[in-house]
């Protein structure tokens, strides 16, 4: 009996210390888990603050002259109901600063008392490229972001010119075609009358413009189609939505209700037939079209209104087409084909496509290929009134020609630009400074976060 109780017991004992070692074995791993989250959550604010760095960089670059220095900044971010209380110090682009900027960067925040500080961050210029790198702190955790951008600064000098192409230029004999502003080209030379050019020219120049990303189309409710031609003179969306098709008469508009300020009002449409009818945004929000084909009923060509005389910054249009024909497209907004596989026509004959915003026309440069074509034609694509509607066309890997009448305010950038023919006021004619924020899908993909560690 006795030797029963022994052996129980020694199995009770041995069961406790099982439990023991695997409590203490599950406590440490928990504590493990808990420690490895802890870092991980200092490390994400640590990288948050770096990249918070980074944009104070860039809007303190907008406003100073960094000369030939490099500008340290340094504080924290402001809390609720706070403003921020940043202090820099200059220091000269030579010795340890110019070779070894992050080791300096990383002394001058130890040495001059800054380990509390949650972001250090130092900006300066590299001929046209502005460089940020910056530390961001949050406890024992460093983070570290490096930045380079001609964007720091502005859109004028993203797009600088009135006319950069990678490689051919050649201007025609139309006595009435001009570029007002500079010229750049990646070529070692222009073909036809450089007198045309009031600005001169900038040869063998090598700008890498790059595209910004084409999103995805978001999958939404389906509406079925909404074809509006007859009786009613006006009807109103107010809701996102997918349409198998989506038609506006002639004379007829449609208004689409975008929202609160904050609001991105998102229509996706398969075949979106504007027939010489109007859409019209009303709210304060913005509006995403996302469009599968484009065309006027019984026609390749559209025409009409998008938000006429609006502000472009409202209204994106995304175009997954092989081709496309604006044959008299009146729109205050941006435009971007992903990659047609056709030519791009803007404006035919007498009839005038006008565009107050910003045109992009996506592809992949292949020099084989002389059939990614975009064609200005008529009175395309911008024109002055009351006062000039500016365009930007953004098309780094395609081929424009210009003919007749067809004129732009505001920019092209091109992978070949030949011209014929030429508006009464010039061919191209450098303004930019109305488009604002609309150019920023341009501008901000022309700058990137190299590393982050």
């Amino acid at each position: 009996m006795k030797r029963k109780k022994g052996i129980i017991l020694g199995i009770t004992l041995m069961m406790f210390l099982v439990i023991a070692i695997l409590g203490t074995s599950i406590m440490a791993i928990v504590m493990s888990k808990a420690k490895q989250a802890n870092d991980l959550e200092k490390r994400t604010q640590a990288y948050f603050f770096a990249r918070s760095g980074v944009e104070i960089a860039r809007q303190y670059s907008s406003m100073a002259d960094l000369a030939d220095k490099i500008h340290v900044l340094y504080g924290n971010l402001p809390g609720a109901n706070e403003n921020a209380d940043f202090s820099y110090s200059i220091q000269d682009n030579t010795g340890e600063w110019k070779t070894g900027i992050r080791e300096k960067l990383e002394a001058f925040r130890k040495q001059n008392g800054l380990a509390d500080k949650e972001i250090v961050v130092a900006v300066w210029k590299e001929g046209q490229t502005t460089k940020i790198l910056s530390l961001g702190t949050a406890a024992d955790a460093t983070r570290v972001v490096s930045f380079e951008g001609t964007s720091a600064t502005s859109a004028e000098q993203v797009i600088n010119m009135a006319l950069y192409s990678s490689s051919l230029i050649s201007i025609g004999s139309s006595a009435g075609y001009s570029i007002i502003g500079t010229v750049g080209t990646g070529d070692s030379k222009i073909t036809g009358d450089i007198n045309k050019i009031t600005g001169g020219v900038v040869y063998n120049l090598d700008i890498e413009y790059e595209l910004p990303q084409f999103p995805p189309f978001p999958n939404l409710t389906s509406r079925g189609s909404f074809v509006f031609e007859n009786k009613e003179n006006q009807k109103t969306i107010s809701t996102d939505g997918y349409y198998s098709s989506l038609t506006v008469g002639n004379g007829k508009t449609l208004y689409i209700d975008t929202g609160g300020k904050d609001t991105v009002r998102k229509i996706v449409v398969d075949t979106l037939a504007l027939s010489s009818g109007s859409i019209v945004l009303t709210g304060e929000g913005e509006l995403e079209l996302y469009v599968r084909d484009l065309k006027e009923k019984n026609s390749s060509a559209i025409s009409g209104k998008i938000n006429e005389g609006g502000s472009p910054g409202r209204v994106t249009l995304y175009a997954s087409v092989d081709s496309l024909d604006l044959t008299s497209l009146d729109m205050a907004g941006t435009v971007y084909i992903e990659n047609p596989t056709g030519e791009v026509n803007i404006g035919s004959g007498n009839e005038g496509t006008v565009i107050q915003g910003l045109i992009i026309v996506g592809g992949v440069d292949d020099p084989e290929n002389n059939k990614d074509i975009i064609k200005t034609a008529g009175n395309a694509s911008s024109g002055y009134i009351e006062e000039p509607l500016q365009t930007v066309l953004y098309a780094p890997h395609r081929i424009v020609e210009m003919k007749g009448d067809s004129s732009f305010y505001g920019a092209i950038v091109a992978k070949e630009l030949t011209t014929s023919g030429g508006g009464s006021s010039g061919g191209i004619v450098y303004m930019i400074d109305g488009l604002g924020d609309t150019l920023d899908p341009i501008v901000e993909v022309n700058s990137s976060e190299l590393w982050g560690e």
